[in-house]
């Protein structure tokens, strides 16, 4: 049996969260109006005194609504990318340890294809060759399709060059993947696998003055509101090294000036690897043919 479910190729990918969910949501014209009202804030999360010369200096570029904090990442809070991250998805969370002593992840996989429901977790993708690692590393994955003929599953991921892309890996890979995690004391929500479902029906009335809004802050952020949402990130680092991380935000158009300077001092430092994810970085910008914007800000 084969079975795939359609994935498209998202304008932004940066991090899983981000290109899990709208990969999902570029399928469907019902959510547009509601995608093209939201991923307009932007901020940037710096760690002030960080040390450049470190192998991944710390930084990270994500979306946010200032007032809600829908979108927004902290290390403490994972939960973003689930229920809360768009009313068109259903999202079903499975313990790891509810899966392992009863059945294989292969076939809890294959279960939840077949019900239409993507499958996006953590697993140790240096069990996978088409991550081309040398050893353990975990990072989240989303299974969009199986073909038993070949015993492979097709996922997307962050593979070549940074890039968010599809792949195919063997059946025996994602076993071994998703039973070899590598421990995580500090971050036990990572260790369960999310089935994501589409919400036929669902509907979302385009807010044309909630955009203007959106755009206005992004455009120029109220440094009063950035202070808050910065206090809200430092209360949330709190795990392992990040306790002890006096971090700093950066909002709307001044993120552009930051970047730069950053990767200004990481090519100084000649870096062979940069991580272009902090860019939103698209697979190929060429290929995508986006969907047009609610008709109320067609016709503002």
């Amino acid at each position: 049996m084969k079975k795939i479910l359609p994935l498209a190729t998202s304008p932004i990918t940066t991090f899983p969260p981000y290109a899990t969910t709208l990969s999902i949501l570029f399928n469907h014209e019902d959510a547009y109006d509601w995608i093209y009202s939201q991923y307009i804030q932007i901020y940037v999360i710096d760690k002030p005194g960080r040390d450049l010369t470190d192998e991944n200096p710390f930084a990270g570029c994500f979306f946010s609504d200032f007032d809600t904090r829908r979108l927004a990442w902290v290390n403490a809070d994972d939960t973003f990318h689930r229920g809360d991250m768009s009313p068109y998805l259903y999202m079903f969370d499975t313990p790891y340890e509810y899966i392992a002593p009863y059945d294989t992840f292969v076939s809890y996989i294959k279960h939840n294809i077949d019900l239409s429901m993507y499958v996006y977790g953590l697993a140790n993708v240096g069990k996978i060759a088409a991550y081309k690692r040398g050893g353990d590393a975990n990072h989240q994955v989303l299974i969009f399709g199986y073909d038993d003929s070949v015993e492979e599953f097709y996922f997307a991921d962050f593979l070549k060059d940074g890039r968010y892309m599809q792949s195919k890996c063997k059946f025996a890979e994602v076993e071994a993947a998703y039973r070899s995690i590598v421990d995580l004391p500090y971050a036990p929500w990572f260790k369960s696998m999310t089935a994501i479902k589409y919400k036929d029906g669902t509907s979302y009335n385009f807010d044309y003055q909630y955009v203007k809004d959106s755009v206005k802050d992004y455009l120029y952020p109220d440094s009063d509101r950035v202070i808050r949402f910065n206090e809200y990130i430092k209360s949330s680092f709190t795990i392992g090294a990040c306790k002890r991380w006096n971090v700093k935000v950066y909002a709307g158009t001044d993120v552009y000036q930051y970047l730069s300077e950053f990767i200004d001092a990481e090519l100084r430092l000649g870096r062979s690897h940069i991580d272009r994810r902090l860019y939103h970085d698209s697979p190929d910008y060429t290929a995508i043919k986006l969907p047009t914007c609610g008709e109320q800000l067609r016709t503002a």
